[in-house]
């Protein structure tokens, strides 16, 4: 019942590419990903992994040309190729959402807020501290952006323990879309955030180091 009750502070974060110049205005969804709204300590803020929030200029650039090749749009030296962030909630909503802090060399997290209002309509919280090995791990997730309005995927499995670069290892299925889901213990509680699953067997995703995220959350 607990878990039920946290499904809508998921939120599907949209990373999508602009394009504009003085004749005409665009924007298309280059990725989606996974990610969560958290209090902690009284503050509010969208958690997911941290290579989510990344932008590689080339690879923008070069999705930005193809684009504008299939829609027989001309690119030109005025013409600004930047990339926003947009977030969904369980209930449709949309709102623009920006990166307030960005992945360092120790963790692969990321932080965002709502530009303008918050739109969060619910919220899980740090858990207290790392769960046993075998314990229960949830994830709402969106994998392959899979995502319908009043509707989110919830997937169950074990935290089995710690493996490489001390990242926790989970018995959850994972692929692209899937990363920045925050895993949750029975008590609804985040104990860690997926980055990675094994290619050959995507039923085993590798997550942050529990204390790690705590240090990240509480030196936000």
């Amino acid at each position: 019942e607990k878990l039920k009750s946290k499904a809508n502070a998921f939120v599907l974060i949209e990373k999508k590419i602009t394009i504009e110049n003085d004749d005409f205005e665009a924007s298309f969804r280059y990725s989606t990903s996974s990610g969560m709204c958290v209090l902690h300590n009284s503050k509010s803020f969208i958690l997911t992994a941290g290579h989510v929030c990344d932008v590689d200029n080339k690879q923008r650039d070069i999705a930005a040309a193809a684009f504008a090749d299939v829609a027989s749009i001309e690119l030109d030296k005025k013409t600004k190729i930047g990339v926003r962030f947009e977030a969904t909630m369980l209930d449709g909503k949309k709102a623009n959402i920006r990166i307030t802090r960005f992945v360092n060399n120790n963790v692969d997290l990321c932080v965002l807020e709502f530009v303008g209002e918050n739109q969060c309509d619910n919220y899980v919280r740090l858990a207290a501290s790392v769960p046993d090995e075998l314990s229960n791990a949830h994830v709402y997730s969106a994998p392959l952006g899979i995502f319908y309005k009043g509707t989110i995927i919830l997937l169950d499995g074990r935290y089995i323990g710690y493996g490489p670069d001390e990242k926790m290892v989970f018995t959850l299925p994972a692929t692209h879309g899937s990363s920045g889901s925050a895993v949750l213990d029975d008590n609804s509680d985040v104990i860690s955030v997926l980055e990675s699953t094994i290619k050959e067997f995507n039923h085993v995703a590798l997550g942050s180091n529990f204390d790690k995220l705590k240090a990240y959350i509480e030196d936000k």
